[in-house]
């Protein structure tokens, strides 16, 4: 079921979602701009709907892609507050997030809880069918989020997430149950920000998640780790991230005899420049990145690369 992770959902999978709570706290924003993208991956539906063969690999494809993000807030006094902001799915699409922090105390336990929704995710009905086109069906994700920051005044933040999948119309789930792809995802984290200086920041996180669907061959444990490292020198801010993530399935894919198994490796880096022609509210953000999935069924093996600016207002 797991789509190449590509963009800037990966990215803003990798930093840690409490970022904003060390920056002060709420905010609102506006984002757009574009990225280009070259990626290769068969079980993408940007991949070539026909392919001929199981054993061929999936030609590199280019395009362009828009991006627009948003996060709308209100304070409700005490640091306590409501948003609805653009948030993050697999693949490309973007989907809603509203939520509430909540301080439990002054300045530490910040309580983050959303609900989560992302439509219009597409995936090909059989991915696997050769010699004729592949056609697409609809994927829906919904969830919920409980984050907890600065953990008793530390650094430490801790994260939980469970996110129900529907995929329209399963074709190859229907064709063979052990490849049935609705189920739930759960995922737990937790990061720590250690302050260098003044400008520089790293902040290590570690991720579990478990893809627990109808069929067994997609069902999945999933091992991660990140590195985030943060400069800032205002009006400058610069956020390298270094990720790596293993998954294990739980059983043998029955059209390759064998239980998949996939190594990720990503990195990214964002680079942003804030006050544009003299207003403290415009910025400038160019961000890059690689990502490659090397699997032990080579018809999972995916690779993207991606280059991109936007341009952002702070209210």
């Amino acid at each position: 079921m797991k789509k190449a992770i590509l963009i800037t959902v990966m990215l803003s999978m990798l930093i840690p979602c409490r970022l904003v709570a060390y920056d002060g706290g709420l905010g609102s924003g506006l984002e757009t701009g574009f990225l280009y993208l070259q990626r290769s991956d068969n079980l993408s539906t940007g991949s070539d709907a026909r392919i001929g063969s199981l054993g061929e690999e999936a030609e590199t494809e280019s395009s362009i892609v828009p991006v627009v993000l948003f996060n709308m807030s209100a304070g409700l006094g005490g640091g306590r507050g409501v948003y609805l902001k653009s948030d993050t799915g697999e693949g490309e699409e973007l989907g809603l997030s509203l939520g509430t922090v909540i301080p439990l105390g002054e300045r530490e336990n910040i309580l983050d809880l959303s609900v989560i929704y992302v439509p219009f995710q597409e995936a090909w009905k059989n991915p696997y069918q050769t010699g004729s086109s592949r056609q697409e069906t609809d994927v829906t994700k919904y969830g919920g989020k409980a984050a907890l920051g600065a953990i008793a005044g530390t650094p430490l933040g801790v994260s939980f997430k469970v996110a129900s999948v529907d995929v329209e119309d399963d074709e190859i789930g229907k064709l063979d149950k052990s490849l049935a792809r609705d189920g739930i995802i759960y995922e737990a984290s937790a990061d720590y920000r250690m302050d260098v200086t003044r400008d520089f920041s790293v902040i290590p996180s570690l991720t579990y998640e478990r893809g627990d669907f109808d069929g067994a061959s997609n069902s999945y444990d999933g091992y991660g780790a990140a590195l985030l490292l943060m400069y800032r020198s205002p009006p400058f801010l610069m956020v390298p991230v270094f990720a790596y993530s293993f998954d294990q399935y739980d059983e043998s894919h029955p059209l390759f005899g064998k239980k998949r198994e996939d190594s990720r490796f990503a990195m990214f880096l964002t680079a942003q420049i804030s006050g544009l022609f003299g207003s403290p509210a415009l910025y400038l953000k160019v961000i890059t990145g690689y990502v490659s999935t090397d699997s032990n069924i080579d018809f999972c093996d995916s690779d993207g690369t991606f280059a991109g600016m936007t341009v952002g207002y702070r209210f």
